[in-house]
Order: C-alpha cells, then structure tokens, then sequence
C-alpha cells in the first residue's frame, strides 16, 4: 500500500516519507529542541506558575490537578542533572602544566613556536594552582606504569633523531627500543620533576575534572545536534559504557554491529561512481543492522567520505515526544589534534552548553583537523598532548573501547566489530593488524588507494605452503609490494630508518594476510553490493556462533548463506528456543525464504507464537508501519500501551465481530491484574499460521501474507477477512490513491471466488455448504453474512452464492410462481395441490404432511416477503382512507388498528437492530441505519 496520500491536506505535510498515510492522524509528533537545565530562578518561577495555576483552577470549581507541564520541566531537569553530575564524577581531561621548550629538528618544521613536549606553546600552559582556581575543582595526577620510560631531556631529544619513529608508532617493541636510547645518552640525568630543563608525562600531565560537554551544532548540517564530551584516555570503560548507554541512549533500538571505519586522513581521489558505491554499501549495512559508525571523526580523507555517506542515508525516528536519528555516527577523536578546541570548553559549568562549529576550513599540513559534522556523537580522547596524531593513548582507548563493545553482557555489550579499511597510511594498517591479531574481521576496500590497495594486492596473491600451511607471498610479489610501498610512502622510508621501517611495514603486511579468512577484499571497480561483503567478513569471525550467523542472514536477506554455512553444518540444531529472536526478525523484515527455511529444518510455530509474542509483533511493526497504530486510535482510541485486546477491538470494527478468548484477556497490565495477565502471554495460539496471516495483513507485510494465507487452515474464511479489511480501508483515502488497495481487494477476492468454483464444480451439495460456513471467530456467522454486512459484492455475485441465495429465498421449494403465492394467502388450503413443488425434507426423508407443507411455505422467505408487501400496501390504504375520509375528535376502530399496526412495525425495526451482528447499542443503531433502505424507514 505504499504511496498513498491523505486527504487532509495539513497532515500531507508531515507525512511525505511514510507509505500509506490516512486522512486523520493525532496530534503529530513535534521534536524537542530544548535539553539545558533550568537555572534556580527558572525553577522559583515555574513554582510561583504551578501555584497561580492550582489557585485559578480552585475558583472556578476545576479542582487541583497536577500541574502537568511543570512536572515534565522537572523531569527534564532532573535527568539533566543526573547526566551532568555522572559527566563531573567519571570523566577527567588531562593538561601540561609544566612547559618545556621540545628543542628538535622535526619541531623546528612546525608552525608553531617553541612547542613543548606535549606539542602546546608555553601560552597555552596552566599550572595546577591556576587551573584549579579556575575551574574550582580538585586535580588528579597522571601516574604512570613507567616514569623512566616517560622522561625526556632537552638534550637527549636534541642528540636523537630517532624520537620521530619512536613517536610514530606506540607498539611494545618501539617503547623498549625508546628507553634503550635514552638509557644510552651521557648528559642524561636522573629525572627531577621539580627540575626546569626535564619534562617527564607523569609530572607534566595532571587529571582535572572535564569541562567540555554538551552539544555541538554545526553550520554545515542544521539537521540536529552532535552530542560530546571531553574525557581521559585512561577513563573506565564502565563509566563510558553507561554514559553512552544510559544518558546519550545509543543503544535505542540496539545496534548488531558495529563498523570500525579505519582510513587516511588526506585527502584522496575516488571517481563519483566509486563514491557512490561505497556510499551506498556502507548505509546500507548500517540500516539493516541499526549499526554504530566507529570512525576518528575529523572532516578529512576517508572520514569524510564517511559523513557524506551518513548525511544522505541519515534519518529519523520517533521516540515518545522527540524525533531522533536513526544512524549513530560515533567519532572517537583526540582532543589534542581537534581544531578550534578552545570555543568546545564549557563557559558554564552547571550546565550542557550547546556551541557553534565550523567545520568548514582550510585544512594545513601539521595542522589540527576539524570535526565532521555529519556525526552525530563525539567521544574526545584527551591524552595530555596537542597538536600530535596518532598518539599511543588514542589507539589504547579506541583498543579498549572496542573490546567493550564485543565482550558480552553484563560487562560489555556484546557487539560484534567489522573493521572496514578505506585508502589509508602505515597508521591505519597497523590498526588492520590489531584489528586481525584481535580475531576481529575486516574488510579492504581495494580500489581506494595506497595501503588499502597494497593489503588487497598482497591478500589476492597470498599462496598456501601444503606442507606447513603456512600464508607466504613469493618473492616477485614481495618487490611489487616494496615497490608500492616506496611509491606510496616515500618521505617515510627516506632517510637513515628507511629501511628499518620499510621491513617493519612488509611484516605488518604478512601478519594481515596470516589471517586470510578475516579478511575480505572488496573490489570496488569490479564489484557491487558492499554490504554482502561485510556480511561475509562478519560469518568469517572464529567468535561468531551459529545462532548469531543465521541472526545477522536474516538481516542481509542471505538465505543463500544461510543454506551454505548454517543449515549444512552438521553440527547446526534447530532449536526452537535459541532461533526464537531469529524467527521474529524474519517476520518483521518479511524475510519469507527465512521462514520457510526455518520450519522446512523443523523450527515450530506453534510454540513460537505465545499472546507476548504477537503483541511484540504488532508494537514492533507499528514503528515501521504507523498507520496501524493511527487505526487503532481512530476505531479504539489513544492507550498508552497496545495489547493484543486493542488488536481484538480494532477486529471487530472491521468485521462487525470477532471473539477470542487470548485476544480479549490481553490488557494492560495492573498491580491487580499483573500475574492473571503474565500467565495469559505464555499460553500459545492453535492456529499461529492464522494469527500471523491477520497480522501480516493489517501490518501490511505484502512478502508473508500469501504464505500464511495458504498455512492458514481456512484459506476461505482469511480471504474474506482480508477483503473486508480493504473495503474498510478504502474509507480512508482519495480515490486517485486507492489503485493499491483495489488491487489487493481484488487479489484475495478473486482467491476465494476460486475456491468457490471449484468446490461447486467438484460437489454442488459441498460449493453451497462452504457459502453456509460458520466462522465462530467473527461471531459464528456464515461467509455469505459477512460478505454482506461488509459490501463484497464480487462475492456475493459468484455462482455458488447466488444458487444458495436463489435457494435461500424459496427455501423448500424446488420451484414457485407469484401466482401460486397469491392464490395461497387467499385460499391457504391451495398448498395441498399438486402445483407446488416441495423438496422432500420429511420426517423419513421423504414427502410432507400437510401441516409441515403450511409451516414450509409460510415460512419461506419470498412468501414473507409478499406476505409483507400485500400488508404494507394495506397499511398505507388504511392510513390514507383514515387520514382523508375518518379523521374526527373520537377514536376509530381504524385508527386503534394503525396504532397497533405502526407499533408492530416499530417493534420490528428494533428486532432488525438488535439482530445486527455488531457488539453494543450504539454500534448496532449505527450499523442498521448505514443502509439507504433501512434510512428510508425513517
């Protein structure tokens, strides 16, 4: 039903992205755009309201209700606060407050002057006590494992040119190969934190009380804020765990992946349709997973292809009064290299600032980078330095921060992680390796440029030894790999450690391919659909369980992969309990392979389908189809809650009436009704295919519905429920929009004339017993009825219903004339003639007696028909003699007997009222009178 508008033209406007829109809607939802807390002043003032409020309602006699609006400030505030006071507690940023001039060639080259250590200029340092008196908190010193390792002399970095590789990359070996180096230098001393000439990072960088926070609104992306928060690279992942589960509510609705974004920070040259490939793949991945975006978050290179990419599949959804993003973009930059830093420090810090950012800028070699603005959080990693990329302390947090991510619950979140590797420099392949020696997958995008290239290059050539198994590349690949290599990075492996960096490099580069089944090259040029890729680097993962392989094919729609990997494992069980969530997926993704797929290996549906069940099914579906819910409010009304008697309401509006006992004990729960309403969710349905068959009709699941139509049991009976549904639905829409549902009203009545048909070609007694059939659901009432009361005229036109309704209307007769009708009523002695054709429906079977033949015709329905038409035309006679010729002071016998006679006819109207099949007065008063001849009574 997609692409129908409503007729109301004010609620068009808000509407343009959903499918099927209906003419009435509530109140829409509107986004709230205020998170600050509210000052002491504000909440004296909101008090003084509340009283003014409470004490103009008691004048008038409306009593002293909660003063609504106030409460949910309070609520706001509240949880402001909560968030605020958890950031101050838990998170720390780090400062040089001792500054030492760094006095190297390498500084020499940077555009800053006379940079210290930790890369700031002596104007940009603080001591303790200052900071302290500045922001009025307590100061945490920065304690290392290692103090020796961290001290640094003018002299000794002066005499050491070999401090730019070791700055370049924070491995073990480099650390060691650091201390021996600084251990060998003769003017070094023992370090002294007090002395001026020595800067050590355990006495330099001191732990403060974090001070930036908020949210960031960027002037290239007006859509919503970015929320961030300056904090430590040595923070507790708990801590960062909670803050972003709890008050930034990231895992709303839960993520199933997450994709570690790993590339370059220049820039580089991709050709527009590679872009949009890439593009398209990674959105694509992200939305069938709710998937984070893990990337460094600047607005450079590779980062930001990736917020191109997360601008144009960026959208919203509703979460009780606000709208929120559907993608999560999570940037986990350094503080020390973000541009414009200074104006992300809180000027307040009571509360949440909100600060404009330009992104926007020209960006400098050397240079801090700027922040992405199309990401929608920003975790700012502050290790104490400035203006230095690639710092040990970053890739430590981003290590730790990941793990958190996959381990499993309580302790983390159990998220798995695909590494996704774009162009990128040596730092992003040694992030590959980490990533590899983790056992996390990755995935090369080969096409992009320099290491992603040579990765891909060095993955498609590795061979196998059938002796040792070992992974190796022959020695010609091995000189093109250098020769890329040295085309790629030549400034780097220039100079006096060229050499040794450019061995460190080609092990990096056989550690990656060691893992080859982690990692997956996509060839972007050659190849399409990026995120069936990631979707086979995630089922290549050692970790990965069956379960959770089968859970993440479901969400790619792979049922290809799932036949292969999944179900031909021999080691693979379907047990119903563990592939319950798997299951449900399937049905709200309408993925009909997979459901097919799981109950061919012998996956029950019956056990599956508790009263819980179906209602998730319903409350989920209504967030990707929210015309069902707007149904339900029109034709039941607003709840809080929807269960499944709301459901069971709705039913009867479009079938008049319908009964089921789990349906109907669904409610809402209470204190006093809570157990009574928890035992009645376990119990299971009798026919799930039928339930699931109504379920996928009014969730407007177009891919399951002819599956559990034929699964249903009662084909017949849920082809005419579907066709009433539509009819219903035709109320609702312009008649320009209503292709669709013509359609599919026409699809499932033509399936049950069909029906029809053949059962009447196959047995004439058996094709009119299906038009007589009961449905006990919708109020034990026979198809024909139902058609009926809800307009199938298509139906009610087939051969089969028209020879029932023909035989209906002379019901024992095989035939009779108007004539022999007429004679009867005069003379009813005339039934015992020989001109009248009974059926034999004797007590034996056989011929009649007279008194049964009597009971038989006035008992037919076309003789009371006549039988009425002669008494009306009489009525009116009388009516009209008496109102022309006998209307006097007294009363008549004439009009004592149309007094009588309009009673009847009253009575009559009320028993033609009271047997409509609705439930309540007023709905059966409303149903009668939808007939043009039953208003013509009036």
């Amino acid at each position: 039903m997609n692409g129908l508008t409503n007729e109301n033209k004010d609620d068009e406007d808000q509407r343009d992205s959903l499918t099927l829109k209906p003419r009435s809607r509530r109140a829409s939802i509107v986004e709230s755009l205020c998170e600050t807390v509210m000052s002491g002043s504000d909440e004296k003032k909101a008090d003084v309201n509340e009283y003014q409020w409470r004490l103009q309602r008691k004048k008038i006699g409306l009593g002293e209700d909660d003063y609504d609006i106030t409460k949910s400030n309070r609520v706001v505030e509240t949880n402001t606060m909560c968030a605020l006071n958890f950031v101050k507690n838990n998170f720390k940023r780090k400062e040089c407050t001792r500054y030492v001039h760094e006095d190297t060639e390498w500084t020499a080259t940077l555009p800053r002057d006379k940079p210290c250590f930790c890369g700031a200029e002596e104007r940009e340092h603080q001591n303790s006590k200052s900071i302290e008196s500045e922001n009025n908190l307590p100061s945490f010193t920065y304690s290392s494992e290692d103090e020796t390792n961290n001290t640094i002399t003018e002299k000794s970095v002066s005499k050491s040119d070999e401090l730019i590789e070791l700055l370049e990359y924070g491995d073990t070996k480099t650390a060691n190969l650091k201390q021996d180096i600084i251990s060998k230098g003769d003017d070094i001393k023992k370090p002294d934190s007090k002395s001026l000439g020595i800067w050590t990072e355990s006495s330099a960088i001191q732990e403060f009380t974090t001070n930036a926070y908020g949210q960031i609104e960027f002037n290239d992306n007006l859509l919503k804020a970015a929320k961030y928060v300056r904090l430590s690279d040595k923070s507790s992942m708990s801590s960062v765990k909670e803050y972003i589960v709890d008050y930034w509510k990231l895992t709303n609705p839960k993520p199933h992946l997450a994709l570690s974004i790993v590339g370059g920070a220049k820039n580089f040259k991709m050709d527009g349709r590679s872009k949009e490939k890439f593009k398209a793949g990674l959105i694509a991945a992200a939305k069938a997973t709710n998937a984070w975006i893990l990337s460094p978050g600047t607005n450079t290179g590779a980062m930001k292809l990736v917020g191109e990419a997360i601008n144009e599949g960026q959208f919203l959804f509703a979460e009780g009064s606000k709208m929120r993003r559907g993608l999560k973009a999570l940037g986990i930059c350094s503080w020390g290299y973000t541009h414009s830093k200074e104006d992300l420090i809180s000027r307040n810090m009571s509360t949440f600032q909100s600060v404009r950012y330009d992104s926007n800028i020209e960006i400098k070699p050397k240079e801090p980078s700027p922040l992405n603005p199309h990401h929608t959080h920003f975790l700012m990693v502050d290790d104490g330095y400035s203006y230095k990329y690639g710092q040990r302390g970053i890739r430590t947090f981003l290590s730790n921060f990941e793990k958190m991510l996959m381990d499993p619950e309580p302790k983390g979140l159990g998220i798995p992680i695909v590494t996704l590797m774009v162009e990128g420099g040596t730092d992003a392949l040694f992030e590959v390796k980490e990533s590899l020696v983790k056992g996390r997958p990755c995935v090369v995008i080969d096409g992009s440029g320099r290491c992603s290239d040579i990765l891909a290059y060095a993955h498609r050539n590795a061979t196998t030894d059938s002796e040792t198994g070992k992974i190796t590349l022959k020695e010609g690949h091995m000189k093109h790999i250098e020769n890329m290599l040295c085309e790629n990075f030549s400034e780097k492996l220039e100079g006096k450690f060229g050499d040794k960096r450019k061995r460190k490099f080609l092990n990096w580069i056989v550690e990656c391919i060691a893992y080859s089944n982690l990692l997956t090259v996509f060839d972007i040029d050659n190849e399409e659909n990026l995120d069936k890729k990631i979707l086979m680097a995630l089922l290549s993962a050692d970790d990965l369980s069956l379960h959770s392989q089968m859970y993440f094919s479901v969400i790619w729609d792979r049922v290809d992969i799932a036949e292969e990997k999944i179900f031909k494992n021999r080691s693979f069980v379907m047990k119903d309990a563990e592939h319950y969530e798997v299951m449900k997926q399937s049905l709200l993704l309408g993925r009909l392979s997979f459901v097919e797929l799981m109950v061919m290996n012998g996956f029950c549906l019956r056990k599956f389908l508790t009263v819980k069940t179906l209602r998730e099914l319903y409350i989920e579906s209504m967030s990707e189809f929210p015309q069902l819910k707007w149904q339900i409010e029109r034709h039941v009304g607003t709840s809080d809650t929807i269960c499944l008697n709301s459901i069971h309401q709705y039913l009867v509006s479009i079938m008049k009436s319908h009964r089921h006992q789990l349906y109907q004990h669904d409610i809402s729960p209470s204190e006093v009704n809570m157990k009574w309403v928890n035992a009645n969710s376990l119990k299971t349905f009798d026919h799930p295919c039928y339930e699931l068959f109504i379920w996928a009709v009014l969730s407007n699941k177009s891919s399951l519905r002819d599956y559990f139509w034929t699964k249903s049991g009662e084909p017949l009976c849920a082809a005419i429920f579907a066709s009433s549904f539509y009819e219903m639905m035709k109320g609702y829409y312009k008649l320009s929009d209503l292709t669709e549902i013509n359609e599919l009203q026409s699809e499932y009545l033509e399936k049950s004339n069909s029906i029809m048909q053949i059962a009447f070609a196959k047995d004439y007694d058996q094709g009119l017993s299906l038009v007589e059939k009961k449905c006990d659901r919708f109020g034990d009432r026979s198809l024909l009825n139902i058609s009926y009361y809800n307009d199938l005229k298509p139906f009610l036109a087939n051969q089969p219903c028209q020879r029932f309704i023909r035989q209906t209307w002379r019901r024992g007769f095989w035939k009779i004339d108007s004539w022999q009708i007429m004679l009867t009523l005069l003379c009813p002695l005339f039934v015992m003639t020989s001109s009248f054709e009974f059926i034999p429906l004797g007590d034996d079977g056989g011929m009649l007696t007279p008194c049964q033949k009597l009971l038989v015709f006035f008992q037919a329905p076309i003789v009371k028909y006549a039988t009425y038409l002669i008494g009306y035309s009489l009525f009116l006679l009388m009516y009209t003699s008496v109102a022309l010729f006998s209307f006097e002071w007294q009363f008549q016998t004439s009009e004592i007997i149309l007094y009588a006679w309009m009673i009847v006819l009253i009575l009559d109207e009320l028993r033609d009222i009271l047997v409509q099949p609705y439930s309540g007065i007023l709905q059966k008063i409303r149903g009668h009178y939808l007939s043009a001849w039953n208003r013509l009574d009036l």
